[in-house]
């Protein structure tokens, strides 16, 4: 959006005063009192609307304030013209209201226009100042986006968990995963402990740690004896190519020995000779018999050149035929036009004398001639006889107007008591002063009806209907801010929680299912192990206490049976848990995962639980706090809800105190109006128990009528003294009248005309004889014309007859002549034509064959230089050295093709020492090699397997030997350990890597959200001043926050350390940077760009540096419009430096010149006697009524709204209207 223009029509001290804006960059330029601060709120006002309470209706009152002004709207191809007064804003175009899309949010008001898209440099100074110390509005932009509390309070909760699970530093022994290690450790102990250390055991390690080596050595040869048979299978794949690669190189040896082998460049030389050789014959063959042909074609034409000699003349007769004919007519036509004129001029002349007779035109006129002096006499006199008639008739009509004015006026009469009619414009004048009572009431109720509607107008913005009720206490914006905050928190809160349930979840989730698919279904547990010892003991010892007790095998026998297949089962667990280790150490890891997982997912949830519950109470206290309002907005709408309901509060309190005033009013104006109603019974106009606005309206018609009475008298007076004037004036117009008569007579008698001609005669007369005069000279010219046509058509016919007796027989009409010499012509020059086309022709196949001749010449000469040069001896057994050196090119091309494909089939070696070798060899000893090196990798294979094999019996019978039962169960426990150190560790891993990521994508959130706005500030701070310094940077420590300024040496400075200049610079390339932020963020959301206005903000800049700021700002004004006010000379000299449309000038006129009360001295004088009087009583004389006598109230209201003024149908016309309408109308 742009404002193109501002009208102050009535605002602050300024009437009718217009300003006009550019669509880029406009500074406006004007002296102290010019009006710019007065511009500044007009601009506001136009905008966002005039308050209740406007500082600028000292002039106007607030209902007579207006201004106009034409805006460009986005979508909207023409300018908006609109009007703002203190009701709304209006289209003057359409009538209607004006669509307002800069209001894109309720953030968008006032306010926030002047401290984001206005600056003056008060507030670049104190805007300076609040940055500094870290406060401010720009403050809070650029340093709220780098705190991230929430996110560093749960970087230091990662960091607490993860020194909680592991530290370097190894005397740290307290930590988790330590701790499990040592557990790990203490029971790997064991199970050395519970293993034999026989010399079986060693012996079986010696062994299996020399068949380790058998395994390295086994596989190292296999790989070898491979790679042999691979190497010898390639080769023989290559064995053909290399064989006819050999073959090749033979058959080019013997092409050698044939004769002369041409080379590359040689062999295209002679092809380029023998097709010259060959074309140059062929063309021979072609052009002779072409310029034989040609030569036969000219000779057989003929061409005529005394034809062709006057070929310019038959063409230009050919081209005049039809003219000169046409003159011929022309001439027969115009001749007995002129006879026609030369009849109508006699005709006219019979008017005046009768037939003519003997007598010509010449003689008539010669006759009747009149010099044309007496001509100028006469008509100069008639024209004065007719002005002196219209002037007696307007002195009758005039003299008998005034006479039915007079008896008009004198019917007329009014008696009316004038000193009653004083004491009624006495007691009206003081009732209706500003300074009255009744004024001061009318104007409480007005501003009660303001203070209402505002107050109305903002409960319906909050979201109330306007028959609510402001309740207090109304929310502070900090209360509303603060529990923004909260609420904002505890949902990133809970939103972090349930990511991190989420992942534990899914965390056991994965282990359950890794546990699930872990084959131990028929593995025993270790308490399976122990039931079944248990079970095995308790029947050992039932036996034996049988045995001992003497009882026989039959009563003890199922004793001992149980007792062996308790031992039988006891030892079956032992074995299948012995052999399973392995896998049950596998299981009890999973299954501690599975534990430890769900132990955090339960204390996950449990955050989950305390963060819900802190966004409940968060949302209840966001609620609490509007519950007195009867509201609960947004989140995103609590700050603009605050606003409109401390606007609708104060709205509330300021109307309560109007209407207290006009309760306390009342009475008194009662007092005034029954003042008035005596006055009027006293001049007998009674109006009893009538309202205040009825008495004055009788009133003022009452003043109407006296006046119009006194006006009446002083009418008859007047119109008695026009009476006289206009008898006078009647005499006088009778008397030029009869002596113009006189002079008309005597002018006629000296003119030889008769002397009782009116002037309506003469001039009939004097038309007659011009028009004769006229048709006599026009016969005469066409007598001219028509003599010239025939001499033109007398010349061409002789001309064509000439030219038809020297080239042709005799035709019967000239047309016939013209046609058969034209045919001829053109016979003759086609003629001329051919001849000239076939000797260019000749000329230039000629030319063509002798250059062909050349060619082919030049060409065998160059091949019997190439059969010397090449020792060939002549042509032919060069062109055999040609051939041979075609297939030698041929060979060449195979070669390298099979020399390619023996490349593929042995990458590897080298390729010059390959093909030999092979092109030696024979297939079947490739072959034999091949398959003795295929059968030297298959014994290889064999011993690597048996290898292999041998190391893993000796790794089982290792196993065998030191994994007895009770070794099993240690072992199975130190596993369980290792899964908890593999947890722990994993554990920490994680919350490490978290904890980097998390610090990283931190930095890189601040270095995205601050760096942007701070680069684009450095960069323009760069230009503003021209490259000394050159960054900004950002500083908070803890709750101390700062800025520093980095200059083109590298050293950093705070604002202090800068010069006021530079400071202000710093300030304006942040305000600037942060300007342009908002403004594409209102691009994004749809909303118009705002215009940006500047009061004297280059106030400490210097020359060099405010043109860079100009400049800057220029730039930037091609993107939203920018309003510079100043009243620098400089600045302005500046500006003009700039292109027309890049850069606007708005000068303002100066203050108007004030009328002096007395010298300086004497006004100081008259301020030093009035302080030392201050607590006399000052007597104001009452304000007399501005409303003149006879002025109708009714006519002001009609012509005020036609104006753009708004009044009432009834009460009091503001003074402002009536002074304009007395302006206009005296």
């Amino acid at each position: 959006m742009r404002i193109r223009s501002l009208t102050l029509d009535r605002f602050g001290a300024f009437a009718d005063r217009t300003i006009s804006f550019g669509s880029r960059l406009t500074l406006v330029m004007g002296a102290n009192e010019a009006g710019k601060s007065t511009a500044l709120e007009a601009l506001s006002d136009l905008l966002w609307g005039i308050p209740p309470t406007s500082r600028y209706a000292f002039l106007h009152a607030r209902q007579s304030l207006m201004l106009h002004g034409s805006l460009e709207l986005p979508e909207v191809n023409a300018a908006v013209n609109v009007v703002r007064r203190y009701s709304g804003l209006t289209d003057l175009g359409a009538g209607g209201a004006v669509p307002t899309p800069w209001l894109a949010s309720p953030a968008d008001n006032r306010i926030r226009w002047r401290q984001s898209f206005g600056l003056s440099h008060d507030e670049l100074r104190q805007g300076g100042t609040e940055l500094c110390h870290g406060s401010g509005d720009l403050a809070e932009l650029i340093f709220t986006v780098r705190s991230g509390q929430a996110v560093h309070q749960l970087l230091e909760k990662i960091d607490r968990e993860a020194d909680g699970l592991y530290k370097e530093h190894r005397g740290n022994k307290g930590v988790a995963v330590r701790q499990a290690h040592n557990a790990y450790e203490q029971a790997v102990a064991r199970v050395r402990e519970s293993t034999t250390a026989s010399d079986i055991v060693r012996a079986v390690r010696d062994d299996l740690e020399h068949s380790e080596g058998d395994v390295i050595a086994a596989r190292a040869k296999t790989v070898q004896a491979q790679q042999t048979a691979n190497m010898l299978e390639r080769r023989a794949q290559a064995a053909d190519n290399a064989r006819s690669v050999a073959s090749l190189d033979l058959e080019l040896q013997e092409l050698g020995a044939e004769g002369v082998v041409l080379d590359e460049e040689q062999l295209g030389r002679w092809i380029a000779l023998d097709g010259r050789c060959l074309d140059a014959g062929q063309a021979l063959a072609s052009l002779g018999p072409q310029v034989d042909e040609l030569v036969f074609q000219r000779a057989e034409i003929s061409e005529d050149t005394d034809l062709l000699a006057d070929e310019k003349a038959i063409t230009n007769l050919h081209l005049a035929r039809e003219a000169r004919q046409a003159d011929g007519a022309r001439a027969q036509q115009v001749f007995k036009q002129a006879a026609d004129d030369e009849h109508q001029a006699a005709s006219e002349l019979e008017k005046l004398v009768g037939p003519l007779g003997e007598q010509s035109v010449d003689d008539v006129l010669a006759t009747w001639h009149v010099s044309a002096e007496r001509v100028v006499q006469l008509d100069a006199q008639a024209v004065l006889m007719s002005q002196v008639a219209d002037t007696v008739d307007r002195a009758a009509a005039s003299l008998a107007a005034t006479q039915a004015r007079l008896e008009e006026a004198s019917s007329d009469g009014h008696n009316l008591d004038l000193d009653a009619v004083l004491g009624v414009r006495d007691v009206l004048t003081t009732v209706m002063d500003a300074g009255s009572m009744t004024s001061m009431l009318r104007e409480a109720v007005d501003l009660f009806a303001a203070e209402s509607t505002q107050r109305d107008e903002a409960l319906q913005r909050a979201g109330l209907t306007s028959e609510s009720s402001v309740v207090e206490p109304v929310p502070s914006a900090q209360e509303v801010e603060v529990a923004r905050l909260a609420v904002t928190a505890a949902r990133s809160a809970v939103d972090l929680a349930n990511a991190a349930l989420d992942r534990e979840q899914q965390a056991v989730e994965m282990a359950q299912r890794r546990r699930d698919e872990a084959d131990v279904d028929d593995l025993p547990q270790a308490s399976d192990l122990s039931a079944a010892r248990a079970v095995r003991d308790q029947s050992l010892d039932e036996a034996t206490q049988a045995w001992s007790s003497g009882q026989s095998f039959d009563e003890s026998g199922h004793l001992l049976a149980q007792a062996r297949e308790a031992v039988t089962a006891a030892d079956d667990f032992a074995d299948r848990l012995a052999q399973g280790a392995d896998v049950a150490a596998r299981r009890g890891e999973l299954d501690s995962a599975v534990v430890i997982g769900e132990a955090e997912v339960v204390r996950v949830q449990e955050t989950v639980e305390v963060a819900v519950h802190d966004n409940e109470q968060a949302t209840a206290a966001w609620g609490e706090l509007w519950a007195a309002s009867g509201l609960c907005p947004l989140l995103s709408q609590g700050a603009a809800v605050q606003v409109q309901l401390v606007e609708a509060r104060d709205a509330q309190t300021r109307a309560k105190a109007q209407q207290i005033r006009i309760e306390q009013l009342k009475p008194l104006a009662t007092e005034q109006a029954a003042a008035l109603e005596a006055a009027l019974d006293r001049a007998g106009r009674p109006r009893l128990r009538s309202d205040l606005d009825s008495l004055v309206s009788a009133a003022e018609q009452l003043i109407r009528d006296a006046d119009a009475d006194r006006e009446a008298r002083a009418t008859v007076e007047q119109r008695q003294k026009d009476l006289r004037l206009a008898r006078a004036e009647h005499a006088a117009a009778i008397s030029e009248q009869e002596a113009a008569l006189a002079s008309w007579s005597r002018l006629l008698v000296a003119a030889g005309a008769p002397n009782d001609l009116d002037p309506a005669a003469w001039a009939e007369r004097q038309l007659v004889i011009r028009a004769a005069r006229s048709a006599h000279e026009l016969a005469r010219h066409k007598r001219q014309e028509a003599e010239v046509l025939a001499e033109n058509h007398a010349a061409f016919l002789r001309e064509v007859r000439a030219l038809g007796e020297l080239h042709c027989e005799e035709r019967p009409d000239e047309s016939a002549v013209i046609d058969e010499l034209a045919k001829r012509v053109a016979r003759a020059r086609a003629a001329s034509v051919e001849a000239l086309r076939l000797d260019k022709q000749v000329n230039l196949v000629g030319a063509e064959l002798t250059a062909t001749k050349i060619e082919g010449e030049t060409a065998a000469t160059a091949l019997q230089g190439l059969a010397d040069e090449t020792l060939a001896g002549d042509v032919l057994s060069l062109a055999a050295a040609a051939d041979r050196a075609k297939t030698a090119a041929d060979l060449r091309v195979e070669r390298l093709r099979l020399r390619d494909l023996v490349h593929a089939s042995a990458p590897d070696e080298d390729i010059d020492t390959l093909i030999p070798e092979l092109a030696a060899s024979e297939t079947q000893d490739l072959e034999q090699a091949l398959t003795d090196a295929r059968s030297i990798a298959i014994d290889a294979e064999a011993e690597l397997t048996a290898a292999v094999q041998r190391r893993g019996e000796l790794s089982q019978r290792e196993r065998d030997l030191t994994s007895g039962g009770g070794a099993a169960e240690l072992n199975a426990q130190a596993q369980e350990q290792l899964a908890v150190v593999a947890q722990k560790a994993e554990r920490f891993l994680v919350a490490d890597i978290q904890r980097k990521l998390l610090r990283q994508e931190l930095t890189k959130y601040e270095s995205r959200h601050a760096s942007p706005l701070l680069d684009v500030a450095g960069g323009m701070l760069e230009r503003l001043t021209e490259g000394r310094f050159v960054a900004l940077r950002a500083t908070s420590s803890g709750a101390s926050r700062g800025l520093v300024i980095l200059g083109a040496d590298g050293d950093e400075r705070t604002p202090d350390q800068l010069s006021e200049g530079t400071a202000d610079q710093v300030f304006l390339a942040l305000r600037l940077a942060g300007i342009a932020s908002l403004q594409n963020e209102r691009r994004t959301q749809g909303a118009p760009t705002l215009p940006v206005v500047f009061d004297d903000v280059l106030m400490a800049f210097d020359d060099k540096r405010a043109k860079a700021a100009v400049t800057l700002m220029a730039e930037l004004a091609e993107h939203w419009q920018i309003i510079v006010m100043t009243h620098h000379e400089h600045v302005l000299h500046l500006v003009t430096t700039f292109p027309a449309e890049v850069a606007a000038i708005a000068i303002l006129a100066g203050p108007d010149e004030m009328a002096t009360a007395g010298t300086p001295e004497s006004v100081r004088a008259m301020a030093r006697s009035a302080t030392v009087g201050a607590e006399s009583v000052v007597t104001v004389e009452p304000r007399q009524s501005r409303l003149g006598p006879g002025t109708d109230p009714a006519l002001i209201r009609a012509w005020a709204r036609t104006k753009g003024y708004e009044v009432g149908d009834r009460g009091r016309i503001p003074v402002q209207v009536i002074e304009a309408y007395d302006d206009v109308h005296g």
